[in-house]
């Protein structure tokens, strides 16, 4: 917040604060594209929603040819309603020659023009996950601005734009559409959270305990959330400031990830997180009147309960647990490479011979090709999840299905795929799923016996991983 200081000839007259004022560039064909790949909603109001919660959004704007966009014309005919809805300012800029970075040049040009010429903007949001836009973000960060990036998830985000950003969040995330929530939709049981109601009486009243506490799918990845929650407050108690807020923690946690959102460890707001610390027993909270409230860490020997958890899902040696690690967050025992093999070579049976225009949803299909390897005993849930995975792989061309976690699969990306290069793809998305959650480098030799049960393919581990 800024102050604005009326001065008349008899002093200070009145002090205004204003919210800090953000500017919005989408580069359009960057998001429907992502949208359709991913079988997300296109829809910006989630963008909007969130930055309304970090500043006034002043300018909103949009660049691409919609007219070449690989949609049908009524989801056309949507998406422009959709911009005019969220106020969003667009500029059609048709393709010239076949030069496909006209928009990505116009928006850049535009950034650059808007923030000299707007000196009252503090932060510029941009919507997009191309590498391209990188040499903007350093000019942006050198002029003094905070940077908001906007990708489609996390998978197809490299980290190289994430740290090129002060906040970064994900699409996939803001619609309530993320890889954690749509593992739960079909995982057979789940372990729920349960936050002691005396725990939390001095914040919550009763009846708004049960809005407060975590979805319980997001179980095996809080503990990554806790950990940068006691980083940020040893951070914030060792320049001395004893207790803290809110707004203050969640600043110094996206310093050390700036893609950090608390939502997508399944919390609905700041409170739940500080909640489950508090039932962990590492941090107090001093409860002010009932609406507002600072937070304190607990003294190192009662935070013991959080290095035990988090060690687990730092270890970066050893086959048997990261053999667990995967098992624990995929659901499912790790298929061998001879059930995987018979499930890729089925796969490509059936799409080899698939015709049908209206496609096949991602179930029926995992269905259909665990009959056809029960000698391997691989159960639907088995089937599918494999599936699952090389969906999030994009291995798969594909629409949205009548749930998201259920896509209509159209056809294979590579038509001269084979097992093979199908069980890399699977690899390379688990070890990003891995190297993303516990940001710890690759041991391909253990990696290499979980999915081969012998260390003869480390170097292909290696070559797998060079690709993250």
């Amino acid at each position: 917040m800024f102050q604005h200081i009326l001065i008349s000839w008899g002093g200070i007259v009145d002090i205004k604060e204003r919210p800090e004022r953000i500017a919005l560039f989408i580069d359009l064909e960057n998001f429907v594209g992502s949208c359709s790949s991913l079988g997300l909603p296109i829809d910006l109001s989630f963008e909007i929603n969130r930055l309304t919660e970090l500043g006034k959004v002043t300018i909103r704007r949009s660049y691409g040819d919609i007219y070449k966009l690989p949609i049908t014309n009524v989801q056309k005919q949507e998406l422009r309603k959709m911009l005019q809805n969220n106020l969003i300012q667009h500029e059609d800029i048709p393709y010239q020659n076949g030069y496909k970075n006209a928009s990505d040049i116009r928006l850049v040009v535009d950034v650059l023009s808007t923030i000299h010429s707007n000196k009252e903007i503090d932060k510029v949001a941009v919507v997009a996950s191309d590498r391209d836009f990188i040499p903007l973000f350093t000019e942006l960060r050198n002029i003094g601005k905070d940077i908001i990036g906007i990708g489609g998830n996390r998978e197809d985000t490299p980290d190289l734009i994430v740290n090129s950003c002060d906040y970064f969040f994900y699409h996939e995330v803001l619609s309530g559409r993320s890889p954690s929530a749509i593992s739960a939709t079909v995982q057979e049981s789940s372990d729920t959270l349960m936050i002691e109601t005396s725990s939390v009486n001095a914040i919550v009243s009763s009846t708004d305990t049960n809005s407060n506490q975590p979805d319980s799918s997001f179980a095996d990845n809080g503990e990554e959330a806790l950990k940068l929650l006691v980083e940020a407050l040893k951070v914030l108690e060792t320049g001395g400031n004893s207790w803290n807020s809110g707004s203050s923690i969640i600043s110094m946690m996206r310093r050390f990830k700036a893609d950090f959102d608390y939502t997508a460890y399944g919390y609905k707001n700041f409170k739940q997180l500080c909640l489950r610390a508090l039932a962990e027993n590492l941090i107090e909270i001093d409860d002010k009147e009932g609406t507002s409230y600072t937070i304190h860490l607990r003294e190192a020997n009662e935070i013991d309960t959080l290095s035990v958890v988090t060690q687990a899902n730092e270890q970066t040696s050893g086959s048997e647990k990261l053999k667990s690690w995967f098992e624990t967050k995929i659901k499912i025992t790790l298929p061998s490479i001879s059930q995987r093999e018979s499930i890729y070579d089925q796969l490509l049976v059936f799409m080899k011979d698939f015709t049908s225009e209206e496609g096949i949803s991602l179930s029926v299909l995992a269905e259909n090709i665990s009959e056809e390897v029960k000698v391997f005993s691989c159960s639907q849930p088995i089937s599918f999840k494999l599936l699952f995975n090389l969906f999030r792989a994009n291995c798969f061309y594909c629409m949205q299905g009548a749930t998201i976690n259920n896509p209509i699969i159209k056809g294979l990306r590579v038509p001269d795929i084979n097992s093979t290069s199908l069980d890399d793809k699977f690899i390379e998305n688990t070890l990003r799923l891995f190297q993303r959650e516990c940001r710890v480098d690759i041991d391909c030799s253990a990696w290499s016996e979980v999915f081969f049960e012998t260390l003869e393919q480390s170097e292909r581990i290696a070559e797998i991983s060079r690709k993250l």
